[in-house]
């Protein structure tokens, strides 16, 4: 598992700068064209394009999507900081699972409970929240690794504005990242563009979460019937936040603000079957898993496919 702290040179269209005008219990809407682009397009972006791995990423060639993404400049990969002269920003990456990696695989299937710690989410524990042990094994790995960056990129800037993107097991990792650094770093604006998150912990979570961003600030993409978001499974007591943003079809350009934790009427409403690693691999095969967001497709063969080497 790894992360990258980007810098973002040029002065892009901010992800950062235009709230939504809503609340947690806002009525179910659909997106428009204008605020898909803003709130989904490029940040998916990110999250597609550390599928390519360390190498390739950090000499910013990674096929189309980084050239899309223009001149942005990667300091270090895995841990270290990068500084923004717009708008102070901070990009945080996480990358998905990696299939050929046991370590990888053993943290998505770890379901059991883990209570977080005070100084990693003060008050958490109090309110009862639990989380995926093993998606909160991984966190504690990359934490200091992120947050020691991100301390150092936004020290001294007026506006200490951090986008965490993440897609899969980089979506669940994410939440935890970007719930860890607003609540650890009061002057700081988190924002978390997240990819086909499976759920992360218990519905004391999801309302610590939902405690933690304004409404808008932490939103979570499911493209139609994506297998990952319908897991682990309600009824074992998981429970997504607020901030679904649900692709209502195969290929569809309709996408749902949908209402509150757990919208019945968004991906909810698809009720997809669990039978075991031979449906998921079969699934996985589909490619509903991997987007598009916006347009963009995520995983290494749709991205990394042309014009690089090794």
């Amino acid at each position: 598992m790894w992360y990258q702290l980007l810098t973002l040179l040029p002065p892009v269209q901010s992800l950062t700068t235009a709230p939504l005008p809503l609340d947690h219990h806002h009525r179910r809407r659909h997106l428009t064209r204008d605020e898909v682009l803003s709130l989904v397009h490029e940040a998916a972006r990110y999250a597609a394009l550390v599928y390519c791995g360390p190498r390739e990423t950090s000499a910013w060639a990674c096929g189309p999507h980084c050239t899309a993404l223009g001149n942005i400049s990667v300091l270090e990969s895995g841990g270290d900081h990068g500084a923004t002269p717009w708008c102070g920003s901070t990009v945080v990456v996480v990358a998905g699972t990696n299939p050929h990696s046991l370590a990888s695989v053993a943290d998505d299937l770890d379901i059991r409970r883990a209570v977080p710690t005070d100084d990693e989410f003060p008050g958490a524990s109090a309110a009862g929240v639990t989380l995926h042990k093993g998606f909160y094994r991984t966190f504690r790995r990359l934490a200091p690794g992120v947050r020691e960056g991100v301390v150092r990129s936004i020290a001294g800037d007026a506006a200490q504005h951090i986008l965490v993107a993440g897609h899969s097991l980089g979506g669940a990792l994410g939440h935890l990242l970007a719930v860890h650094l607003q609540r650890t770093l009061p002057h700081a604006e988190v924002h978390a563009r997240l990819f086909a998150s499976p759920r992360v912990g218990n519905r004391h979570w999801a309302d610590y979460v939902d405690a933690t961003f304004p409404p808008g600030q932490s939103l979570h993409v499911v493209n139609f019937n994506d297998m990952v978001p319908h897991l682990p499974l309600r009824e074992w007591g998981f429970r997504h936040p607020a901030g679904e943003v649900w692709i209502a079809g195969p290929n569809s350009e309709k996408y749902v603000l949908c209402h509150g934790q757990e919208d019945d009427h968004c991906f909810s409403s698809v009720k997809t079957r669990v039978t075991g690693m031979a449906r998921l691999r079969q699934y996985a095969g589909l490619g509903v898993h991997l987007g598009g967001y916006a347009g963009v497709k995520v995983g290494r063969e749709s991205l990394c496919a042309r014009g690089i080497a090794g």
